[in-house]
């Protein structure tokens, strides 16, 4: 799970190493992303409490405001979010990931750091607010297969 540069591995627009799982059965297909280092069950995205977050990696205090990466997320996807099980409006946000802007940012000193895999905004991201920075939160993500995935609780960076 941690590179040699002491961090973890992971793409660009803040998805875990990884990879597609393909099924086939007669002419249909599906597909769901699969992480190298947990279940599929319990890697569908990344959630962060940007009250928590550093404003260089994107944070916004006191705004309880939520962000939402969604790894394998295509438009056929729906993603909801609950705080303390009252839904959220949420927005679609064309975004960079908070954990890989600091994993960037720790790994900038280092001189055989590749200029390669800059971080990259990602549409695969939505924001929600919550009521108070007290509130918990749910994320439940439903696939275009109908596949439901929950979350809950905050990343860390």
């Amino acid at each position: 799970k941690i590179n040699d540069l002491g961090g973890p591995m992971i793409c660009d627009d803040g998805t875990p190493a990884g990879y597609k799982l393909f099924r086939f059965e007669g002419d249909s297909i599906s597909w769901v992303y699969k992480s190298n280092y947990e279940a599929v069950e319990e890697c569908q995205c990344s959630v962060y409490d940007l009250n928590a977050v550093p404003v260089a990696f994107g944070g916004a205090p006191a705004s309880n405001e939520v962000l939402i990466n969604v790894f394998g997320w295509d438009p056929e996807w729906t993603v909801e979010a609950f705080a303390d099980g009252i839904p959220l409006e949420i927005t679609q946000v064309c975004s960079y990931d908070p954990h890989y802007l600091s994993i960037r940012n720790r790994t900038r000193t280092l001189l055989h750091r590749p200029d390669a895999f800059r971080e990259t905004k990602t549409v695969h991201i939505f924001k929600c607010r919550r009521p108070s920075g007290n509130s918990g939160i749910e994320i439940v993500l439903t696939d275009r297969f109908g596949r439901q995935f929950t979350r809950k609780g905050f990343d860390d960076i």
